[in-house]
């Protein structure tokens, strides 16, 4: 019963699969959506990936583990804003 036990704990602590992180930055006052905004997903202080919004306000992050993220954007002339995800 013991080994049976462990083969079905090591299923649950196997890899976990990886995730896509995106979305898209807008103004919050036009909803127009912008483009270069540098945004970062940080796994508490620390940036595991970033990316710049391109003409249409989206980015996206491949292949990240699934786990607890927050999204950073900052764009020159507006508030730098945090989600946590």
């Amino acid at each position: 019963m013991l080994k049976r036990l462990l083969q079905i704990l090591c299923i649950f602590v196997g890899p976990l699969q990886a995730a896509t992180v995106s979305g898209i930055v807008t103004d919050s006052v036009s909803g127009a959506k912008l483009n270069e905004v540098t945004v970062q997903l940080r796994s508490g202080t620390q940036v595991v990936a970033s990316d710049t919004t391109g003409a249409d306000g989206t980015y996206s992050f491949a292949g990240v583990d699934t786990g607890r993220y927050s999204v950073r954007a900052s764009h020159t002339g507006y508030t730098t804003k945090s989600v946590t995800a």
